[in-house]
């Protein structure tokens, strides 16, 4: 499928399972919410958002939407944790979901030969 797509999903929720079913998939893939929806701090943006996850799971489609968590804010470093609290738009885009996961970035090894 072309990319981006054709609408905003927070919008129109019902055009992911709409698409998912032309293309005949049961999985469907978005990398990233930032990219399919505009203004994610929006609560109405993580409704939609909401609405079109679970109009495709109550149809069998599979969604595996990747997001990533806020950057730090005036120096305060990365949390150790990742709280739903750091993801853009607060926990309504991820709060339908069935499952959520988070995963931290490896420390960066030094490029020097020991």
């Amino acid at each position: 499928m072309a990319w981006p797509l054709p609408f905003d999903l927070a919008g129109e929720p019902a055009a992911l399972l709409a698409m998912a079913k032309h293309y005949g998939a049961d999985v469907v893939v978005l990398d990233s919410l930032k990219d399919v929806a505009a203004d994610l701090s929006r609560e109405e943006t993580g409704q939609g958002l909401n609405r079109a996850f679970q109009g495709c799971v109550a149809d069998e489609v599979d969604v595996l939407a990747l997001h990533h968590q806020r950057k730090a804010q005036n120096g305060a470093g990365k949390p150790n944790r990742l709280p739903m609290s750091t993801v853009p738009g607060g926990s309504r885009p991820v709060a339908g979901r069935c499952s959520c996961c988070g995963a931290k970035p490896a420390t960066r090894l030094s490029s020097s030969p020991t």
